[in-house]
């Protein structure tokens, strides 16, 4: 069976940050078309309750932050996620500290 690794890592891409099996993630460790992170832009900005906020981005994801903020984001920033330690992901945006995250859908 022949696979297209444009195609695996275009599936992986859009499934970045999703919930993973552990068979999943242990074969994700030695995967050389494994997305470790996901460049985008804020599409939209809405509150989260408790200081937290989801932002939907320009690919459709909907990402949550974990942790409270003063100053979210705003709608047309660049935002870089990462995959962290065990399971965890953190994002980057200009002018912003880290901040850990967790995808919604």
């Amino acid at each position: 069976m022949v696979v297209d690794r444009q195609r695996t890592v275009e599936r992986k891409r859009a499934r970045f940050g999703l919930a993973m099996n552990e068979a999943d993630e242990r074969a994700a460790a030695l995967d050389p078309t494994e997305v470790r992170e996901q460049v985008s832009t804020v599409a939209a900005v809405t509150p989260g309750g408790y200081a937290r906020f989801n932002l939907t981005l320009a690919n459709g994801a909907i990402w949550q932050t974990v942790e409270p903020l003063r100053f979210p984001p705003k709608v047309g920033d660049a935002i870089t996620i990462r995959s962290g330690t065990l399971g965890t992901f953190k994002a980057s945006v200009p002018g912003l500290a880290t901040i850990k995250v967790k995808r919604l859908r």
